[in-house]
């Protein structure tokens, strides 16, 4: 991994709560699809999963979905992958 330990990628903004509703509604549901796509092989591959923002302004589902990435991921130490949401 060239040495990097950690990479936040900046997912989503405030001020994309300003996008038409159906709009914020597919961007939230393409967050679920990735993480159930993507999970376990990032878990396997050793990648830490830690979500940052406030959690309060998403759905519980979406909330539910980002404790579980980081709590099955909470132990691997390749790489800390923080998503800025």
């Amino acid at each position: 991994m060239r040495g990097i330990t950690h990479l936040t990628v900046f997912a989503f903004s405030s001020e994309n709560w300003k996008r038409p509703e159906d709009e914020v509604s597919g961007l939230m549901g393409l967050v679920a699809v990735a993480q159930a796509k993507y999970l376990a092989r990032m878990a396997r591959n050793g990648v830490r999963i830690v979500v940052v923002g406030d959690r309060e302004t998403v759905s519980e589902r979406l909330r539910k979905a980002w404790a579980e990435a980081e709590e099955s991921t909470k132990h691997n130490n390749r790489i800390t992958l923080s998503i800025a949401f």
